[in-house]
């Protein structure tokens, strides 16, 4: 296993074993460089990561329900490695845990791996990679795909953010904004019912900025069920969503060209061997709608043979006063 910094007015460090980010130093409004994603502590850690701290995702990020899928007639069956009832990023040898060799620039890194037909039940051959860049005071994680037939692929980065600082308490403080008027409701396993739910007057209304915890305790159904947001959101452009902490005035803003944003408030970190608290970190997680494979309605996360894939997502720091 290998590890990298890349430096500039911010500092990002990732591994090469699940293309993991480990650390992300951004100045806060004194100057002084803070860690605001969290990581893994060794390499056991790093190998087990039940949490996905900073873990590249795939080959399809989030739930798929029941673990199945239909393709051109055939259906597929997928690892059921979520509570034994659902498929989640990208099963029991996802992406996260696989070792890949690095393509090293000034300012990036990129990871590229190689997932056979057949890998995790997923059909067709599938060359992909990773790409994190620093410049400046922007970090920005491309993705890259091309298989030999119809497959799956809907990767993502599962950073952790507290902008108070890592393993500085919970996020509760911490203030977001997203970019959405509809988020989607989930069913009692976690799964996307199918409806698109306005957000105005309900608690998952972030299109002004609010603190994260204000509405965590209202008694809303699906935040009991969810024991807090762990939600997609269907964005309304590039800008997807903002967060800072009053504490070290630390902001960053989300871009992407993804439809969807899952906003998790660290629910389950306690639960984990990572050693944070619950709602000890969140997660802007950009990706196509959750099972979307299995809802028509929805646009597929289906990439064809022999035409490239690329996504772009980038998080933008600065400081508020």
């Amino acid at each position: 296993m290998s590890c990298f910094t890349l430096k500039d007015t911010i500092q990002a460090d990732v591994a090469s074993f699940g293309a993991t980010l480990l650390a992300l130093r951004v100045p806060d409004r004194k100057g002084n460089l803070v860690n605001v994603a969290l990581g893994v502590k060794n390499i056991a850690q790093l190998q087990n990561n039940s949490a996905y701290l900073g873990a590249f995702v795939g080959r399809c990020a989030n739930r798929i329900a029941n673990g199945s899928f239909c393709l051109k007639g055939k259906k597929y069956f997928l690892a059921k490695n979520d509570n034994g009832k659902n498929h989640l990023h990208g099963g029991n040898c996802g992406f996260n845990k696989k070792t890949y060799k690095a393509k090293i620039c000034p300012d990036s890194v990129e990871f590229v791996g190689f997932s056979p037909d057949g890998e995790e039940n997923y059909p067709a051959n599938l060359t992909y990679s990773v790409k994190y860049t620093v410049r400046k005071n922007v970090l920005v994680i491309d993705y890259f795909a091309l298989s030999d037939g119809l497959t799956l692929f809907n990767p993502t980065s599962h950073i952790y953010f507290n902008l108070n600082g890592e393993g500085n308490g919970d996020i509760l403080d911490n203030v977001v904004q997203i970019n959405a008027k509809h988020f989607l409701p989930v069913d009692e396993n976690l799964i996307p019912t199918g409806e698109k739910r306005k957000v105005r007057g309900t608690e998952f209304d972030f299109t002004r900025p609010k603190a994260i915890g204000r509405d965590l305790a209202k008694g809303d159904s699906q935040l009991l069920v969810a024991q807090g947001y762990d939600h997609n959101f269907c964005l309304c452009g590039r800008f997807a969503a903002l967060a800072y902490s009053p504490e070290t005035g630390i902001c960053v803003r989300c871009y992407t060209d993804r439809p969807g944003l899952q906003f998790y408030s660290g629910n389950f970190l306690q639960q984990s061997d990572s050693g944070y608290c619950k709602h000890g970190g969140f997660c802007f997680e950009t990706q196509c709608y959750p099972d979307s494979i299995n809802k028509k309605q929805w646009k597929s996360p289906l990439i064809h043979g022999g035409r490239a894939f690329h996504s772009r997502t980038g998080y933008v720091f600065s400081t508020l006063k």
